[in-house]
Protein backbone atom coordinates (compact mmCIF):
# COMPACT_ATOMS: atom_id res chain seq x y z
CA UNK A 1 0.00 0.00 0.00
CA UNK A 2 1.48 3.24 -1.25
CA UNK A 3 1.83 6.21 1.36
CA UNK A 4 0.61 6.01 4.64
CA UNK A 5 -0.40 2.54 5.83
CA UNK A 6 -2.48 4.31 8.36
CA UNK A 7 -4.73 5.30 5.77
CA UNK A 8 -5.20 1.58 5.07
CA UNK A 9 -8.73 0.53 6.46
CA UNK A 10 -7.15 -3.24 7.28
CA UNK A 11 -3.92 -1.50 8.80
CA UNK A 12 -3.39 -2.47 12.12
CA UNK A 13 -1.35 -0.98 14.77
CA UNK A 14 1.29 -2.24 17.05
CA UNK A 15 -1.37 -2.16 20.17
CA UNK A 16 -4.09 -4.41 18.43
CA UNK A 17 -1.34 -7.31 17.62
CA UNK A 18 -0.23 -6.77 21.44
CA UNK A 19 -3.53 -6.87 23.10
CA UNK A 20 -4.16 -9.86 20.05
CA UNK A 21 -1.03 -11.78 21.75
CA UNK A 22 -2.77 -11.57 25.34
CA UNK A 23 -6.28 -12.79 24.18
CA UNK A 24 -4.68 -15.57 22.80
CA UNK A 25 -2.10 -16.62 25.11
CA UNK A 26 -3.88 -15.03 28.01
CA UNK A 27 -0.13 -13.29 28.74
CA UNK A 28 0.51 -9.57 28.43
CA UNK A 29 3.56 -9.26 26.64
CA UNK A 30 6.50 -6.84 28.92
CA UNK A 31 8.65 -4.51 27.30
CA UNK A 32 12.41 -5.50 28.57
CA UNK A 33 14.43 -2.11 28.80
CA UNK A 34 18.06 -4.12 28.81
CA UNK A 35 20.16 -5.29 25.69
CA UNK A 36 18.35 -7.98 23.61
CA UNK A 37 20.36 -8.80 21.46
CA UNK A 38 23.89 -10.99 21.16
CA UNK A 39 26.44 -8.49 21.22
CA UNK A 40 26.55 -7.84 24.87
CA UNK A 41 27.52 -11.52 25.27
CA UNK A 42 30.94 -10.50 24.37
CA UNK A 43 32.31 -9.11 27.37
CA UNK A 44 31.24 -12.34 29.42
CA UNK A 45 33.75 -15.35 29.65
CA UNK A 46 31.97 -18.16 27.63
CA UNK A 47 29.83 -16.37 25.03
CA UNK A 48 32.97 -14.05 23.82
CA UNK A 49 34.25 -17.12 22.51
CA UNK A 50 32.10 -16.55 18.84
CA UNK A 51 30.14 -13.81 17.76
CA UNK A 52 26.14 -14.90 17.08
CA UNK A 53 23.98 -12.19 15.17
CA UNK A 54 20.96 -13.91 15.97
CA UNK A 55 21.60 -14.96 19.98
CA UNK A 56 19.78 -13.60 22.73
CA UNK A 57 21.73 -11.64 25.48
CA UNK A 58 22.67 -13.30 28.82
CA UNK A 59 20.99 -10.47 30.47
CA UNK A 60 17.88 -10.98 28.31
CA UNK A 61 17.55 -14.69 28.96
CA UNK A 62 18.62 -14.61 32.82
CA UNK A 63 16.08 -11.79 33.55
CA UNK A 64 12.93 -14.31 31.48
CA UNK A 65 14.14 -17.13 33.87
CA UNK A 66 14.04 -15.21 36.78
CA UNK A 67 10.51 -13.73 36.13
CA UNK A 68 9.23 -16.97 35.37
CA UNK A 69 10.48 -18.55 38.24
CA UNK A 70 12.54 -21.02 36.53
CA UNK A 71 15.47 -22.36 38.66
CA UNK A 72 18.16 -24.35 38.14
CA UNK A 73 16.78 -27.93 38.45
CA UNK A 74 14.51 -26.55 35.95
CA UNK A 75 14.28 -27.99 32.38
CA UNK A 76 14.11 -25.36 29.00
CA UNK A 77 13.22 -26.80 25.72
CA UNK A 78 14.99 -24.57 23.42
CA UNK A 79 15.05 -26.46 20.46
CA UNK A 80 17.63 -24.71 18.04
CA UNK A 81 20.64 -24.10 21.26
CA UNK A 82 21.41 -21.19 18.90
CA UNK A 83 24.56 -20.23 20.67
CA UNK A 84 24.43 -22.32 23.98
CA UNK A 85 23.51 -19.11 25.92
CA UNK A 86 20.38 -20.88 27.71
CA UNK A 87 21.95 -24.29 28.70
CA UNK A 88 24.81 -22.04 30.20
Amino acid sequence: FAGDPAADPSFQGPAWYTEAFGREFGVAPERFYGPIQFNPNERLPVHRWWSYVQGFSAEFVEGVLVENAIGPASTVLDPFAGSGTVPV
